[in-house]
């Protein structure tokens, strides 16, 4: 049974997630698209298609809904990761990544489309006071 290290709750919401890994010099940085797996305020978790260290800082894109023109944009550092098997040998990671920064106006965004979407939160764990 896993243990559940989140406090803030997540959305099941699968959306469109554009990142950008910020490599170490003399490597290029290519932005890749994916789709998140779930979201919370303290960040989210998506399928990548390589292989992160964690505490790799990326550079995010969240679509949070698909007609959106333009996306929400955070910075985030890589917090774990976890491969994956896929049909044709090809792998792919679980990635979770937790949020470090986020504009004003892309935070009320964001917490206007969680808010709007309350019904399908998982996972709290209670604070211990």
């Amino acid at each position: 049974m896993s243990h559940e290290r989140r406090i803030e709750p997540r959305l099941v919401v699968p959306m469109r997630v554009r990142y950008k890994v910020h490599h170490s010099k003399g490597r290029r940085t290519e932005i890749i698209e994916t789709m998140s797996q779930n979201i919370g305020l303290g960040g989210l978790m998506l399928l990548a298609h390589q292989r992160l260290e964690e505490g790799t800082p990326v550079d995010l894109e969240i679509y949070m809904q698909p007609s959106d023109k333009v996306p929400v944009q955070a910075e985030g550092l890589v917090s774990w990761q976890s491969q994956r098997s896929l049909s044709g040998g090809q792998g792919r990671f679980d990635t979770g990544i937790r949020f470090r920064f986020m504009s004003l106006s892309d935070k009320s965004r964001f917490l206007d489309f969680t808010f709007r979407n309350q019904d399908r939160l998982i996972g709290l764990k209670r604070k211990k006071f």
